[in-house]
């Protein structure tokens, strides 16, 4: 089985993204959503002006799994980070405590201004994670830190073989579904992503240039930590057998 998300910022409110439209991605399909909430650099902080609308939306609409984005950046201690985007959280969508199915995505990367060292990512996400016991997402993509340290955390991997304008499920039918290329192991530890960034360009309902992502579960396997350790168990025991076979 697999589920499909949407992480969306207010870039996407410039596109047309209503409460409606939220409510449409959960009928055409969505089981998770993040939003963009905090931006953190060394010019100072972004706050998203929708993030809270758009996210309860998203649970109004019944889409499982929800989580705020914060895109980190270096020269800032990671410590005043997470307590810039947990405030955030606090105020504009203050259910999230109570709501077991809250997550964390930490956006890291390469920026032409920044170029942002994957230690400050898995800074971030220590600090998020040992302060309010959620599970943080480590959006990193393979493309730009296949090599580097990116900790315990699960895979998130942004990989676009096609940018055509379609419905997110035939986008990722055509990008090679669940053996698409996205689905590959990187970083250190090597990991196989939990989440495949398949395309920037799809459909969701009636929203057009969409970031869409896979999941390779059920939403049971979803919520469930041990999942992610268990799977990619078993893929590290596929490429084993693979590394034997070949040699």
């Amino acid at each position: 089985m697999t589920l499909y998300g949407w992480d969306a910022s207010d870039y996407d409110v410039g596109r047309g993204l209503t409460v409606d439209r939220v409510r449409d991605a959960r009928e055409a399909g969505i089981s998770f959503m993040t939003y963009k909430g905090t931006e953190q650099s060394a010019a100072g902080v972004f706050h998203s002006q929708y993030y809270g609308v758009m996210l309860t939306a998203a649970k109004d609409a019944g889409i499982p799994f929800l989580g705020m984005y914060v895109v980190v950046h270096s020269q800032v201690i990671a410590e005043e980070q997470a307590t810039t985007a947990i405030a955030y959280a606090d105020e504009h969508t203050p259910w999230w405590r109570e709501y077991d199915r809250f997550f964390w995505q930490i956006d890291l990367e390469r920026w032409p201004t920044d170029d942002v060292p994957s230690t400050v990512g898995v800074a971030v996400a220590r600090e998020l994670t040992a302060r309010t016991g959620r599970t943080a997402v480590m959006y990193a993509s393979r493309g730009q830190y296949g090599s580097n340290e990116l900790g315990d955390y699960p895979r998130w991997n942004a990989n676009y073989p096609y940018q055509i304008a379609e419905d997110f499920k035939a986008a990722y039918a055509r990008a090679g579904g669940d053996s698409g290329p996205g689905w590959v192991r990187y970083g250190r530890p090597e990991m196989m992503p939990r989440i495949w960034q398949f395309t920037d360009s799809a459909i969701i309902g009636r929203q057009h240039t969409c970031d869409a992502d896979a999941f390779r579960g059920t939403e049971t396997d979803f919520a469930e930590p041990g999942h992610r350790r268990r799977h990619l168990r078993r893929e590290h025991s596929r490429h084993q057998r693979r590394v034997a076979v070949r040699y």
